[in-house]
């Protein structure tokens, strides 16, 4: 029963992954994980507009939070369609940099909920993006993050506190349930594939092994008679290469697979045994 229930969870789960990701066995690792941070990108800015809306939080944040969804959903649209998802990776963490960097003056900067969102940014950078630009563009981030945060401490009055420290509390405290959730769902993801990846190729490994050892047996089974032999003219001895000479019986079963049973053709037979 438990097997059975097992089996229908694990078509359930594969029916939907092939309903996400439109064929799944077809896209290459990194494009996968770009679908899953694309959608976990929609859901949680969907969950941060509805939670915002319960809590009254700023309508800037609101905004954000549903520019953020519209963003992400037509991104997954277009990798969907176009499979051209590299192209959109740069462009994307830009543009929720800038996104949470705007939350961030309207949340109480470093006490509200942004900080936790900027892990996010920066798992998703460094999974997806090319390593020509990840370093010039963690490096740009860390220091806009130093700049704001200098800004909210030299000019604190930039910086628009929560109406209560409930809302506060609230926000602080789903925001880091959903980022932690988020960033150990990415981090488990990875690890997931890189250990069925890795399993498959010690699969693959080991079949060659075996294939080599059984190609390298087989080679060693087989024997095969090359080049000139040089026959006696009369007896019909081989010399070999050490410069003796074998009867062709003796040479021939050395120096292959082959067998002799003896006999005696009609010629020899009427010539030896005349009588018969």
């Amino acid at each position: 029963m438990r097997s059975i229930f097992k089996n229908h969870h694990i078509h359930k789960t594969n029916r939907l992954i092939s309903i996400l990701w439109r064929d799944p066995g077809s896209l290459s690792l990194e494009h996968r994980i770009f679908n899953t941070i694309i959608l976990m990108t929609a859901a949680v800015s969907l969950i941060t507009l509805i939670y915002n809306l319960f809590l009254d939080i700023p309508p800037v944040q609101t905004v954000i939070s549903l520019i953020c969804v519209v963003i992400a959903i037509t991104a997954y649209y277009y990798s969907i369609k176009t499979r051209q998802w590299r192209k959109l990776t740069l462009g994307l963490n830009i543009v929720f940099f800038i996104a949470l960097g705007i939350a961030w003056f309207y949340t109480a900067g470093t006490f509200g909920s942004v900080p936790y969102y900027l892990f996010i940014l920066f798992t998703a950078a460094i999974l997806l993006l090319q390593a020509k630009v990840r370093g010039v563009f963690l490096s740009v981030i860390l220091t806009a993050i130093a700049l704001m945060m200098f800004t909210e401490r030299l000019w604190p009055e930039l910086i628009r506190p929560y109406d209560s420290e409930s809302q506060r509390y609230y926000d602080v405290f789903i925001s880091l349930i959903l980022c932690l959730g988020i960033n150990g769902g990415i981090v488990f993801m990875v690890f997931s594939h890189y250990l069925k990846e890795r399993n498959h190729k010690d699969v693959l490994l080991a079949q060659s092994i075996r294939d080599r050892e059984a190609i390298e047996k087989a080679m060693d089974e087989i024997k095969i008679l090359r080049g000139y032999l040089p026959i006696c003219c009369n007896c019909k001895k081989i010399r070999d290469d050490s410069g003796y000479w074998n009867q062709i019986e003796s040479y021939i079963s050395e120096h292959s697979e082959a067998e002799f049973s003896h006999g005696i053709c009609p010629e020899c037979r009427h010539q030896l045994y005349p009588q018969l």
